[in-house]
């Protein structure tokens, strides 16, 4: 969507135009599923998340200065929601960052019992890694390395500043590292 029609959507939606509103959620919506499903890695939180996340958008609608797009605004309550959902969660719980990353690497069609025992084994690694790492370092971990962000964009999504960005991103990759080192080979390493 184009700058000059998102601002006069949300002058729309300001007024109390239900309809203008919607457009704005239909446009930002996916992104916003996405973030909650790659954190949660479960439909139904991220769809918890989501609706929770255009609720408080809604609420705040009035507040909202244009200072950035509104897509930049929600994506920034999404993941202060995909945080708060955590800290209510606890680590216990099956939300972490991504979805199995091992799917990912794994040849779809029809892999052997080898290849899947295998991508199975990677999973769970992986999935014991990612849950090692702090919900700020799993959430710039899963927005540089699986959706490809730049440090910049992450920066400007979760409204901190590129160095923090760097550090938690230097930390997260450090913690990997040390939690795959029997996968990549490397023990004691």
């Amino acid at each position: 969507m184009d700058l000059g029609k998102e601002r006069e959507l949300v002058r729309r939606a300001q007024q109390g135009d239900d309809d203008a509103y919607r457009q704005l959620v239909e446009d930002s919506q996916r992104r916003v599923y996405s973030l909650a499903l790659r954190y949660t890695r479960r439909h139904e939180d991220a769809d918890e998340i989501a609706q929770e996340t255009f609720l408080r958008a809604h609420r705040a609608l009035g507040r909202f200065r244009g200072d950035s797009g509104f897509g930049t605004w929600v994506y920034r309550i999404a993941v202060n929601c995909c945080l708060s959902h955590r800290r209510k969660r606890g680590r216990t719980a099956e939300a972490n960052a991504v979805e199995d990353a091992g799917e990912e690497l794994q040849d779809q069609s029809n892999p052997s019992p080898l290849r899947q025992a295998i991508s199975s084994q990677t999973r769970e690694l992986v999935d014991r890694a990612l849950d090692d790492l702090s919900p700020q370092q799993r959430l710039v971990f899963v927005m540089k390395f699986l959706q490809q962000r730049t440090i910049a964009e992450i920066a400007g999504k979760i409204g901190c500043a590129q160095g923090t960005v760097k550090k938690q991103l230097f930390r997260a990759v450090g913690r990997m590292r040390e939690s795959l080192a029997p996968l990549l080979g490397r023990e004691g390493n």
